[in-house]
């Protein structure tokens, strides 16, 4: 029967389209006769994209829709919707499509022109004023955007493992009873669902099934002195509340151990690993990365720092350190150094568990000096090249493993972005995809 009905303009039936709550998601629909895979191939402006489309079974048939990322405010393009049965296309229609407005005064991006950009999308955000979590096309436009809550800081954006939904956090700096919250946004703009988060601050991490992991603060009273600690705490999409790791518990506060910004172990930035079942944590004051066990909250090391555990030469040291990757046997650091010196690096350094050791295997220095005090991402791309996020100072660029820069975006100078991840294509938004 399938086959009597391949290429029939009867296998597509009554496309349409719909802007979401946020105006350049368009999605598409239509009904079909066949079971098959359906999907969108979107011409924009920036690139051709290829996104998957949803079936329900309907009266007779079945209805498919397919949310189209990738477009820009008031952008027109061309679409083709394809029904496939395997690998072959069997069916297509044809379909001009209309993105509404982001209706908000975002930032604007430049890059540098004499690059090649690569291809995908960047989910970040603007930390503040405005705070807002967005998706950048190819070119540093805005293809998807959330405003923040006037006032409040959005430093991380994570992808939800199953897709489809962004979540983040807001947050006020450095203040215990704020208004914290966890939002969770469909890439549609809808549910949108906000949950209280207590302390948070900095980063967060998305488990499997959709609990957010959070970075908050943990203050506790020393000596008649409000003492400002950290802890790691899970948030269920059920609203339950638990705790998985405290500084307190694990490291020992003494009155002359160094503080600066956010406390005394200024906990910066938090990874889950689904395989080890732990979390990786860099404190930025102890200038050191922790694994910890998440069943049991305990430290199984630390590397770096006054309570390192690796055998760690000189030349692998790193200082005020904020986000960083776990590849497969090293890890990737974004080494903020020190205002005196001017710089900051990245670090690559091959661990051996099991001998302890930490080897220097990969160095970046940016041309210029380019300090960042404020956060700072790396990540390393699927084609080897690794993505550099100078947050403070508003520059995202691609470096090749010889240290050549093959892309670079800027933002107006006193813009703070947060943490990035580079996807390969929009399609990746909507299913499971290794984000770090």
């Amino acid at each position: 029967m399938l086959l009597l009905l391949l290429g029939c303009a009867t296998d597509i039936q009554d496309p349409s389209q719909t802007v979401g709550d946020i105006g350049t998601v368009v999605t598409v629909q239509w009904w079909s006769p066949l079971a098959v895979t359906g999907q969108v191939q979107l011409t924009a402006a920036a690139g051709t994209y290829t996104l998957p489309a949803t079936r329900v079974a309907s009266e007779g048939g079945y209805a498919y829709a397919a949310p189209l990322l990738g477009l820009t405010s008031d952008e027109t393009a061309e679409a083709e919707i394809q029904l496939l049965d395997g690998d072959a296309v069997v069916a297509t229609t044809p379909l001009s499509v209309h993105a509404g407005r982001l209706d908000m005064v975002l930032p604007n991006i430049s890059l540098d022109e004499s690059l090649s950009p690569p291809a995908g999308l960047l989910l970040t955000s603007f930390a503040e004023d405005p705070a807002a979590a967005v998706i950048l096309n190819e070119a540093g436009k805005p293809v998807w955007a959330v405003l923040g809550t006037e006032g409040t800081n959005i430093s991380e954006t994570r992808l939800h493992p199953d897709g489809g939904q962004i979540i983040f956090g807001e947050y006020l700096a450095a203040l215990d009873d704020a208004p914290d919250r966890i939002v969770r946004v469909g890439l549609s703009g809808s549910p949108y669902t906000i949950q209280p988060a207590p302390g948070l601050h900095h980063d967060l991490d998305v488990l499997p099934d959709g609990t957010v992991a959070y970075i908050a603060y943990d203050t506790r009273e020393v000596d008649g002195e409000l003492i400002q600690g950290d802890r790691i705490m899970e948030l269920s999409e059920d609203g339950t509340l638990v705790e998985v790791w405290s500084a307190w518990d694990a490291l020992s506060y003494t009155a002359d151990t160094p503080s600066s910004g956010s406390g005394w172990t200024h906990a910066n930035a938090l990874n889950y690993a689904a395989d080890e079942d732990a979390y990786y944590l860099s404190l930025h004051n102890y200038n050191a990365i922790l694994m910890i066990d998440r069943a049991t909250g305990e430290t199984r090391w630390t590397l770096g720092g006054p309570g390192n555990d690796f055998d760690l030469p000189k030349s692998a040291i790193f200082r005020r350190q904020h986000q960083f990757q776990v590849l497969n046997d090293s890890i990737l650091i974004f080494d903020n150094g020190s205002m005196s010196e001017g710089y900051t690096e990245i670090h690559e350094l091959t661990l051996d568990t099991a001998a302890m050791t930490a080897t220097p295997l990969w160095n970046y220095q940016p041309t210029e000096s380019l300090y960042t005090l404020v956060l700072g991402d790396v990540q390393r791309l699927n084609d080897g090249d690794t993505l550099i996020t100078y947050c403070g100072s508003g520059i995202v660029e691609q470096v090749s493993p010889q240290a050549e820069v093959r892309w670079r975006l800027y933002t107006p100078l006193s813009v703070v972005l947060g943490y990035s991840t580079h996807l390969s294509e929009p399609a990746d938004f909507f299913r499971p995809t290794d984000q770090r």
